[in-house]
């Protein structure tokens, strides 16, 4: 936890961080470039953002998960990258006062003294773990970097991710950003050290609460 330290944040991180799977892992070859283009779909029940916007947590695990606003649902993220991922990307669904009350499905999240999970791992059947650490976030609070360590049958993996082109909604969540992602292989067997990079956007939309309603 001692690199989350070093990070001045105002708020909570967000998410969705990737990593390729360690089997096949040493059968990669070095790729210069491997985009994936999403096609432009409808951001339900997101708020346009105006300049004035004030970040207002309602819980401390929508404040753990990065939301902002009363918010009852996050969306899956949508995303182009066929990868593994030890980051919760799933549809997140928080009950009347916040709390939330879905599954991680295998992730296992650490959280900080100030409210936010700077951490998210998970493990596989045959040995397999990844561990994410953010390590650099923006002035929402969203990372810019993070760092994932890969360790399995097969090899090791040190993962680095970038994160930019961020767009907002009103609440001042994130709907759409940009990532970037190398990979640094080594086969336990023979040694051999590849590489890989890849590229891609992700999507995601937010539920707010009817304040008619309560």
């Amino acid at each position: 936890m001692s690199s989350i330290k070093s990070i001045k944040v105002t708020s909570v991180i967000s998410l969705s961080l990737v990593i390729v799977s360690c089997s096949g892992g040493g059968k990669e070859k070095i790729h210069d470039s491997d985009t994936t283009v999403l096609e432009p779909v409808a951001v339900r029940d997101t708020i346009p953002e105006p300049q004035d916007s004030v970040r207002v947590y309602y819980s401390d695990d929508l404040r753990a998960f990065g939301i902002k606003g009363d918010v009852v649902e996050r969306s899956a993220v949508r995303h182009g990258a066929d990868i593994v991922y030890p980051e919760p990307t799933m549809e997140l669904t928080f009950d009347s006062i916040g709390n939330f009350d879905g599954s991680l499905k295998g992730l296992y999240a650490k959280r900080g003294e100030d409210g936010l999970n700077y951490s998210y791992s998970m493990n596989y059947e045959d040995g397999t773990s990844w561990e994410l650490t953010y390590t650099e976030l923006n002035d929402q609070s969203y990372p810019l970097k993070a760092e994932i360590l890969e360790s399995g049958p097969q090899g090791i993996a040190k993962v680095t991710l970038n994160y930019y082109g961020y767009e907002y909604d009103r609440e001042k969540n994130w709907v759409m950003r940009s990532v970037t992602m190398e990979r640094h292989f080594t086969e336990t067997d023979t040694e051999e050290k590849t590489s890989s990079f890849r590229k891609w956007k992700e999507l995601v939309s937010y539920k707010y609460r009817d304040k008619k309603e309560e």
